[in-house]
């Protein structure tokens, strides 16, 4: 069994430094879309052009307070794991991902996938952990492996106050169903 875990929300703190550098203020708990831009109510191309102008952004991304928390639930329910992201159009985006990872994860330096198809990972013994419903809903219409939203204000999930406890039940269905798969 495989996870596929998303960075930027489950595993980095892609949004406050995102806010950063676009010089807003504004909480994370008002942050109700994906799309940061529509929520400033700013230009696309001016919210990526003011990240693409802070010096190491991608590299400098703090973990998130329950990174540690969550990779560690998904290996006590017996999952391998990469990192699953979506650079994007700056190249700095991808290097800096890639220098994240082997600062804060050494050992996990060379398990990764940089795509914006996350959907075509989709396999019966896969699960993806993602904070976007766009990769969530495009995962499941690929009716293979299982999709775990993970919680966050930007998505319908942000009702869930103990994301672990979901998170347990959920790779639980997900190890269920990669077992009855393989017919353990």
């Amino acid at each position: 069994m495989l996870a596929l875990i998303d960075l930027d929300g489950p595993i980095v703190d892609f949004m406050s430094s995102a806010l950063k550098a676009n010089r807003s203020d504004l909480p994370l708990e008002k942050m109700t879309k994906w799309n940061v831009w529509e929520t400033l109510e700013i230009p696309k191309d001016e919210f990526w052009k003011n990240i693409e102008e802070t010096d190491n952004f991608w590299e400098d991304l703090s973990p998130t307070s329950w990174a540690n928390d969550l990779i560690s639930m998904v290996e006590d329910h017996g999952f391998d794991w990469i990192f699953c992201s979506t650079p994007s159009r700056d190249p700095r985006s991808a290097s800096g991902k890639l220098e994240w990872i082997q600062r804060h994860f050494p050992h996990k330096a060379g398990d990764y996938s940089l795509t914006t198809k996350k959907f075509l990972y989709a396999k019966a013994w896969h699960t993806l952990i993602d904070d976007s419903e766009i990769n969530i809903s495009e995962y499941r219409t690929m009716l293979a492996g299982e999709a775990i939203m993970w919680p966050a204000p930007w998505n319908t999930m942000r009702k869930v106050t103990e994301p672990f406890p979901y998170l347990d039940g959920s790779l639980t269905r997900a190890r269920k169903r990669f077992e009855h798969f393989v017919g353990s």
